[in-house]
């Protein structure tokens, strides 16, 4: 076959049956293709954006997997493995990212899809091994495998339901952790009516206006924002 083509790999994700999962197929795939890997994992966003740090002062990653929810980093700003993949595209442009999600709300995938702009965005739950393996022969030859959720977002030119900027979800994540609103203002460095507002404004978003926070918290948590 010839010599194999080097891919450098990073897995993020917190889950060790998929991060065992992902680095067999890949011993599979070697076998099977002009590939080798070499492979990294980071299992919660600070672990990331180390592999990133040093990936960048060394050798880039060609190949990433990434999951949306892993545990935050506050101190760095990443609260997801959205933000994740967006630090990680910013230091690396030609990385190849394959998202590999449990969510399929719309807004969110659209958010993934806009920020990030990865190669692949799959749903785990119709996800098997094959496909996925299928999946990475295609990015890797440079190609685009979104699942049909979204390839059908990306023909029809969907726009998000909701789309949050970052500081809209630093509300989310504080106030969820407990921050109480006297302390909201200093966290995010705006002022106590701005805060308020972004509330009202999120609660409009996510349909729970006049339930409390509780239910805000939750509704976000279920579309994937928390």
């Amino acid at each position: 076959m010839g010599e194999k083509k080097r891919i450098k790999v990073l897995i993020v994700e917190d889950v060790l049956i998929s991060i065992e999962a992902y680095s067999q197929m890949l011993r599979q795939l070697a076998e099977e293709s002009s590939y080798e890997f070499d492979i990294h994992i980071a299992t919660n966003c600070k672990s990331a954006l180390d592999k990133i740090q040093e990936a960048v002062e060394r050798k880039h990653f060609d190949l990433t997997f990434l999951d949306i929810r892993i545990p935050p980093y506050a101190n760095g700003n990443l609260l997801s493995g959205e933000d994740v993949g967006v630090k990680l595209k910013k230091a690396m442009p030609n990385v190849k990212t394959i998202v590999n999600t449990q969510y399929k709300d719309k807004g969110l995938l659209t958010s993934i899809f806009l920020k990030i702009k990865p190669k692949s965005i799959l749903i785990k739950s119709n996800s098997s091994g094959k496909s996925i393996k299928e999946t990475v022969i295609k990015v890797l030859e440079g190609n685009q495998a979104h699942c049909d959720e979204v390839s059908e977002m990306i023909c029809n030119q969907v726009q998000a339901d909701i789309l949050l900027d970052f500081t809209d979800r630093k509300l989310l994540h504080y106030a969820n952790k407990g921050a109480k609103m006297s302390e909201l203002p200093d966290l995010l460095t705006i002022s106590k009516s701005q805060v308020e507002s972004r509330k009202r404004k999120l609660k409009e978003l996510f349909d729970v206006v006049g339930e409390s926070d509780y239910r805000l918290f939750r509704a976000a948590e279920e579309k994937g924002f928390l």
